[in-house]
């Protein structure tokens, strides 16, 4: 439970400053300047969760890729219907290892192809 706090602390924290960023960033046309907000709220964090200031700035590359490999599993499953299985392709996706997106887009086009072909 502590792990799904922390986790969920960490996805607001950012979210809110991904939201200050576009929005300070569209209206100001400049870079972010959120001290303030690092001075007040963020260090009273990192003091307690010293790993939540050096995870932070993974989020949004985590975020980009969790929301390609559930568009992939999407249309697997559209295009397969009944075949598509659920295992197979997080065998598929997690055999793969770090991979690029594009590279696993056509991974997963190839998977998709020799399941239809079944």
């Amino acid at each position: 439970m502590k792990t799904l706090f922390r986790f969920v602390r960490w996805l607001l924290l950012a979210a809110f400053l991904l939201a200050s960023a576009l929005v300070l960033h569209t209206i100001y046309g400049k870079p972010l300047q959120i001290g303030w907000f690092y001075e007040r709220v963020f260090i009273e964090y990192a003091a307690d969760d010293p790993e939540l200031l050096s995870s932070l700035g993974i989020l949004p590359r985590w975020l980009v890729g969790m929301n390609k490999i559930l568009a992939l599993r999407e249309k697997a499953k559209a295009a397969l219907g009944p075949k598509f299985k659920l295992r197979d392709f997080h065998d598929l996706v997690l055999t793969g290892g770090d991979l690029p997106l594009a590279l696993l887009e056509r991974r997963v086009d190839a998977w998709i192809g020799r399941q239809a072909a079944k």
